[in-house]
């Protein structure tokens, strides 16, 4: 696996996974038989706004997304720091190969998560 496969799978398995699942839980109301009185709450909210409306939460709930995953990334490359001295070494091991991500040398994760997304997440480059 590349520090880009590890990326592209984020974008799909946490990214976009984030944002359809908080939809969806909105649009349906539901999480079980007891769903939280917050999440029934919400979820009424949500479905009495205008189509527009409920876009333009969509795009928050992206934007959130997107800012969570990123700065877990900012952290993974060691450019926001959790405690003083303290490095991540993130591998990928598959069949007995193992690779480090987030090699100092290469391009940092945050910056390929962030040229695989930007535009879905904040519109095209002017």
């Amino acid at each position: 696996m590349t520090p880009e496969q590890f990326v592209t799978g984020l974008v799909q398995v946490v990214h976009d996974a984030s944002v359809t699942d908080t939809l969806t839980r909105l649009e349906r109301g539901q999480s079980g038989r007891r769903p939280p009185k917050r999440l029934v709450e919400l979820s009424a909210w949500y479905q009495a706004l205008p189509a527009a409306d409920q876009d333009r939460l969509r795009q928050v709930v992206e934007l959130a997304v997107h800012t969570s995953l990123f700065g877990t990334l900012c952290v993974l490359d060691g450019v926001r720091t959790l405690e003083a001295s303290t490095d991540f070494a993130l591998f990928a091991v598959q069949d007995a190969e193992r690779v480090q991500l987030n090699v100092a040398e290469a391009e940092c994760l945050h910056d390929e998560y962030q040229s695989q997304i930007y535009e879905r997440v904040f519109g095209p480059v002017a």
